[in-house]
């Protein structure tokens, strides 16, 4: 059985990081990145500082669960706030910081990995509302200029939705590379599963570590990826 590690773990090997980074192992940093923040207590001029150090994932974490109606823990406590596009997009960009950490063959390959369980045509569904969001702040992602292929995958126009029974219900596709945008049948995508969906993925992640599974971490360099991955205040923000 997998057991998070402690707050005080955490702080030790924050205070590593700080302080003594040439001490800190691969396996600690990637403990934290995943469970941070830690917190290291600084003496500064006679007086006592906290410094939160923190991690992109933490990060991420706490403002999207926070502007999507769930608590610390990732549970829905407000159903109707899952519905906020600025929610939605913060797990997509979630997603986003997860592949740069970890080599799953990109989005899409993340989605399509044993871990997410999505179909190639539900991950591209994903993919292209992330850069409808993320490019224009709207639902349609044309995907212009890519092979036909990946363009079947991604070209949308998308309806949202809460309480579905499932993340992705795909619009009729007979036509999708030759249909003009305003005739596109629809992709509905349910926000609040998308949100569940990414909590899910990075509670698999955070088990996998724990229990010794191999994950593909796609950088392995400890000074790199301290600089890619952590960040640390004296505040709050």
């Amino acid at each position: 059985m997998s057991v998070q590690p402690t707050r005080e773990r955490l702080d030790v090997i924050a205070g590593t990081l700080v302080h003594d980074r040439a001490k800190l192992s691969i396996a600690d940093a990637r403990t934290l990145y995943l469970f941070a923040p830690g917190y290291v207590r600084e003496m500064i001029n006679g007086r006592v500082f906290v410094r939160h150090v923190r991690s992109s994932l933490d990060a991420a974490l706490g403002d999207v669960r926070g502007v999507s109606g769930r608590d610390g823990r990732g549970n829905v406590v407000d159903l109707d706030q899952t519905r906020c596009w600025l929610g939605a997009s913060g797990y997509l960009m979630l997603l986003d910081q997860i592949c740069t950490v970890f080599d799953y063959g990109g989005f899409e390959g993340l989605l399509t990995s044993d871990m997410a369980g999505l179909s190639a045509d539900e991950a591209g569904a994903i993919y292209g509302l992330r850069n409808a969001f993320v490019h224009s702040y709207g639902l349609v992602n044309d995907a212009k200029g890519l092979k036909d292929a990946t363009r079947r995958r991604r070209r949308h126009t998308f309806n949202l939705t809460v309480g579905q029974s499932t993340l992705v219900t795909l619009g009729d596709r007979t036509n999708v590379l030759t249909a003009k945008l305003p005739d596109l049948p629809p992709t509905t995508i349910d926000l609040g599963r998308l949100g569940d969906h990414v909590e899910m993925i990075v509670e698999q992640i955070r088990a996998s570590h724990l229990t010794g599974v191999s994950l593909p971490w796609a950088v392995t360099d400890i000074d790199e990826f301290v600089g890619l991955s952590f960040f640390s205040h004296y505040d709050t923000i």
